[in-house]
């Protein structure tokens, strides 16, 4: 049986989203029945097409004709090529009889792209930025190259990116810099306008029908975006910003005038006072031969002076003591010797008014000072001091000079004790009643990590001063503790007190040199057993113990006569 013949009037079609193209279609029967044919499309959906009528009769060696109309949705997608189809007639008594006929439909591209600038018009000195935003309700995505541009020539533009692609029912942004290539420094703001074009890749706009027949001389193409905006170029000096510069400039050059008369006021001006007088002295006698003394810190004071002087009020000595000490330790040459004190404070030049006067009485002599004084460690972090003496007397503890706690029962020779972290010296003196007490026993010293809950001594930083008013007598520091560890540099004969100034620390210094004496300028925190806080110290160095260092105390060379000289260790 022989094959149905099909035939289109046009094999290359195109139709707009929501118009319709039509095609006319013959079909011939070549047999010899009478047969009937279904007209149908493929390769596109069925709300794509119709076919009229659907079901052709076909006498034998006759054709008949049906019309095929296609119609795109409204919303259909325009491709970047025609859509292929074929119209196909199938034999309603053997549907293994078909036969298909192929034609083109090109799908019109519908531009309708919304843009979009924010801010329409900006405001700067320097520079101002845009935001410009495409939506494509169109069919088919639309790509552009962005260009921005001002007929005057007067702005500089930077688009980021400048080139978008919109897809269809999406958007793209891009940003605008906008530049003033000329900034004037006064003046009224100045408007200066510009556009922003989207120009279609590819040569041109590619073919497609906009989505409003007005398309034509005079009306925007949809397909190339313009895009108006504009940036009020202001000053660099706005009116507000000189007026606040000249009132500035007016204020400073009252206060000026203002600065200058009142120096010339006798009274305008207030220097430096002196501090006030130090309270809450008190004056304990610690052991036969020293007197421990000690106040409340005056504010803003750089130092102080202690006036040494007998009951009747003869000054024996005067002794500078640093700021950051609020105690004294007075060596006295003569047990049951009554001695008296003042304290003044001072604040750089200015020397503030004494304090009251405050005396005690050392005990007498006649006990033997303890011996064997030793500092363990013990249990909890604190640490055990032990030492010998006579079993019918109580015993003191000092720590840095200053008293630790109660005495101790006679007959006992051993005292826990906290410790405060850094290096510290105690000593042990023994005492019967208020008027019998032994002198100073040697130091035993310790360089202690802390004791939990421990302070610093009210003895610290107090210093020894001269005894009985010669201001010459050296203390003594055999250092029997444990005194030797990391960081230790060796046993300095300290000269004198602590110096505020550098250039004063070095004038002692020079004053050892030119002895020949071996010497050095070291910060009192090199010297953790003086107790001072802050300071520098001139110092003898060289000496391999403790003894060598006080014979250098006992009889300076060279004809030295220090004020003190005092045995230490210094630490690296």
């Amino acid at each position: 049986m022989n094959e149905p013949v099909l035939t289109l009037d046009s094999t290359r079609l195109r139709a707009e989203p929501g118009g319709q193209a039509q095609v006319s279609v013959k079909v011939r029967n070549p047999g010899t029945l009478v047969e009937s044919f279904r007209i149908d499309v493929v390769g596109l959906d069925a709300d794509w097409w119709q076919v009229h009528p659907p079901e052709l009769p076909v006498y034998p060696g006759k054709e008949e004709s049906a019309l095929v109309v296609l119609t795109p949705p409204l919303r259909a997608e325009a491709p970047e090529e025609a859509l292929p189809f074929g119209v196909r007639a199938i034999s309603t008594l053997d549907d293994q009889r078909s036969v298909v006929e192929e034609g083109d439909l090109e799908v019109g591209r519908v531009f309708d792209l919304q843009s979009a600038i924010v801010p329409v018009t900006s405001r700067g000195r320097w520079v101002a930025t845009h935001r410009v935003q495409f939506t494509n309700w169109g069919n088919s995505p639309v790509q552009l190259q962005l260009v921005a541009t001002d007929k005057d020539e007067e702005l500089g533009f930077k688009v980021t990116p400048d080139r978008v692609l919109v897809p269809v029912g999406g958007k793209a942004t891009a940003r605008v810099r906008v530049r003033p290539r000329n900034p004037f420094l006064r003046g009224t703001a100045v408007h200066r306008p510009f556009q922003v074009i989207g120009e279609p890749l590819g040569g041109g706009p590619p073919p497609g029908t906009p989505r409003s027949p007005a398309a034509r001389a005079g009306v925007p193409d949809p397909s190339r975006p313009v895009i108006d905006a504009a940036m009020q170029h202001k000053p660099i000096l706005t009116r507000g910003l000189v007026m606040s510069v000249m009132l500035l400039v007016a204020a400073i050059a009252g206060l000026v005038l203002l600065l200058l008369r009142t120096s010339s006021v006798q009274g305008a001006t207030q220097a430096d006072v002196a501090p006030e007088a130090p309270t809450e002295v008190v004056a304990q006698a610690t052991a036969a031969d020293q007197i421990h003394l000690k106040w409340t810190p005056v504010d803003r004071a750089t130092g102080y002076v202690v006036k040494q002087m007998d009951e009747g009020g003869t000054v024996a000595a005067v002794k500078d003591v640093p700021g950051g000490a609020a105690a004294f330790d007075a060596k006295i040459d003569k047990p049951s010797t009554t001695v008296c004190f003042t304290v003044a404070a001072v604040r750089k030049d200015l020397a503030g008014p004494e304090s009251e006067k405050q005396c005690a009485t050392t005990p007498d002599g006649r006990l033997p000072a303890p011996t064997g004084v030793t500092v363990t460690p013990a249990d909890g972090g604190r640490y055990t001091v032990r030492w010998q003496g006579d079993p019918q007397n109580a015993h003191l503890v000092l720590l840095d000079k200053g008293q630790v706690g109660s005495p101790i029962t006679p007959g006992v020779f051993e005292a826990p004790i906290d410790i405060p972290s850094g290096k510290h010296c105690v000593q042990v003196v023994a005492k019967q009643g208020e008027t019998a007490a032994s002198p100073l026993s040697e130091e035993a010293c310790v360089t202690s990590a802390g004791s939990p809950g421990a302070t610093a001594s009210s003895g610290n930083g107090g210093g020894t001063g001269g005894g009985g008013g010669s201001g010459s007598t050296p203390t003594t520091s055999s250092g029997t503790g444990s005194g030797s560890g990391s960081g230790v540099v060796g046993w300095v004969a300290v000269i004198n007190d602590p110096y505020q100034e550098e250039v004063q620390a070095n004038a002692g210094l020079k004053e050892l040199t030119d002895r020949g004496i071996q010497g050095a300028v070291i910060p009192v925190t090199k010297v953790p057993s003086l107790g001072y806080r802050q300071g520098l110290v001139v110092v003898a160095t060289g000496f391999a113990t403790a003894a060598e260092a006080q014979q250098f105390c006992t009889s300076p060379p060279g004809g030295l006569t220090p004020t003190t000289c005092r045995v230490a260790e210094a630490t690296g």
